[in-house]
Formats: structure tokens, sequence, C-alpha cells
């Protein structure tokens, strides 16, 4: 790799405080928590996502494209609608839930277990329930 002469050269190999004062306390805050806890709620907020979606929706409404297996999968889970997805979409900013959405049919929800709770999760459900019906 060759080196860059002057002021550039400093700026591409020292990191800007900026940048990684968060990612201290980032790190910091996942230290403290501990990745074993985390991992085990990711695990529990997702499988209560996936048990709702199984248990208010019928697979001609809402389909989980995210493999089942807690080994193959993160936190998010893609759900497929057979239903207009700007609908559920716009809806779904309406009540504050952030959702990311892909084109044509899919919205790929994430329960972050450093900042969800099974009550946000159950809310979304909820919400969900009123778009649909």
């Amino acid at each position: 790799l060759p080196l860059m002469k002057g002021s550039k050269g400093y700026a591409q190999s020292c990191s800007s405080v900026f940048g990684t004062v968060p990612l201290f306390a980032s790190l910091e805050l996942f230290h403290s928590i501990g990745m074993t806890k985390l991992i085990k709620k990711q695990k529990l907020l997702t499988g209560f996502l996936e048990y709702l979606i199984w248990e208010n929706f019928d697979s001609t409404t809402v389909q989980i494209l995210t493999p089942p297996t807690t080994q193959d999968r993160g936190c998010q889970l893609s759900l497929s609608f057979t239903m207009n997805l700007d609908a559920v979409f716009g809806e779904m900013k309406k009540h504050g839930i952030v959702v990311d959405v892909r084109r044509s049919h899919v919205i790929r929800v994430a329960p972050a277990p450093l900042y969800n709770s099974f009550n946000d999760v159950f809310r979304f459900v909820s919400v969900l329930k009123k778009i649909i019906n």
C-alpha cells in the first residue's frame, strides 16, 4: 500500500475523534451488558415476534421469509405481504414504527435487543393487525 504524503496521509491513517468516541461508547455498553445476554434477548425477541405473526395472521396475508432456525438468522424477520405495501408502510410510519421496506412486497422487522422490548414487539403486531383488518 503506497503511503500518501502530507496531511492526506495523516487523515487516512488516524481515526476521526468524532467518529471514534461514539464507537467507544457503544463498545462500553456492549461490554457492560455482555454479548451472551444480548444474544439471548435477541433470540427471545425475534422468537416472540415470529410466534405472534404465526398466531395472528394466516399465510395468505403475511408470510415469514426468514429461516425459522435461530442459528440461520439474526434479529430480523422478512415479512411478505399480499396487500398493498405502501398502505402498510404508511400506517406503520403514522404509528411511529420503523421498518425497512423492500419493494415489491417485503417489510423487514428487526427488534434490536439493545433497545427494543417485548412490549415493542407486541405493539408492532397489534398495529399490524389493525392495518390488515
